[in-house]
């Protein structure tokens, strides 16, 4: 799927709005920070902040968790 660097913008910061109460810093970086008119993918890159584990899950995980096509980086 491609988005034109508008949509894509749009996608990219509602990810960082999910993501920046959990991080240190997040930052949008790849083919929308380079302004690229067509873009394949969205890329963030985060320092998360530590998190919980136990009973209830908290942090950066429970927000990308969440996602329907989160890959993590991987092929």
């Amino acid at each position: 799927m491609k988005w034109n660097l508008d949509d894509a913008r749009l996608i990219a910061d509602s990810v960082l709005i999910d993501l920046e109460s959990h991080c240190y810093r997040c930052e949008i970086v790849g083919s929308i920070r380079r302004r690229k008119p067509q873009v394949k993918d969205i890329d963030v890159v985060c320092i998360p902040k530590p998190y919980d584990f136990g009973l209830l899950e908290r942090g950066i995980a429970t927000v990308v968790n969440q996602w329907p096509m989160s890959r993590g980086g991987m092929d």
